[in-house]
């Protein structure tokens, strides 16, 4: 248990920054969220390179989420739009940043100089 606990600090560098995020007592979607990313990291039975990357990928993930409010708001519209969705995958969150930056990338306005 104590070399997994290693591996996941080693492997996940923002997990200080993301469990110390101060949000509003009333906001369950961040509550479940971070608790959500803590459980997943912990129940893993068997660290392999596959295991790695996601963690790696979630560890990023939710680091945007704590540290940017355009993509914090995305989400919380996301989940607030649709009360159905679990918190306990972690795939969703992965796929709703990849279309956030998709969304990100879309709207950015091309400018013609002079």
């Amino acid at each position: 248990m104590q070399g997994q606990i290693e591996e996941v600090l080693v492997c996940c560098k923002h997990y200080d920054t993301i469990l110390n995020f101060s949000y509003p007592k009333h906001d369950y979607i961040t509550q479940k969220l971070i608790s959500s990313y803590q459980e997943y990291l912990f129940q893993i039975d068997q660290i392999d390179q596959k295991t790695i990357h996601m963690m790696k990928q979630l560890d990023q993930v939710m680091y945007v989420y704590v540290t940017s409010s355009h993509f914090y708001r995305f989400v919380q519209n996301y989940y607030i739009k649709d009360t159905s969705i679990s918190f306990g995958d972690t795939t969703d969150i992965i796929a709703l940043y990849h279309d956030y930056i998709k969304d990100e990338i879309g709207s950015t306005k091309t400018t013609k100089w002079i």
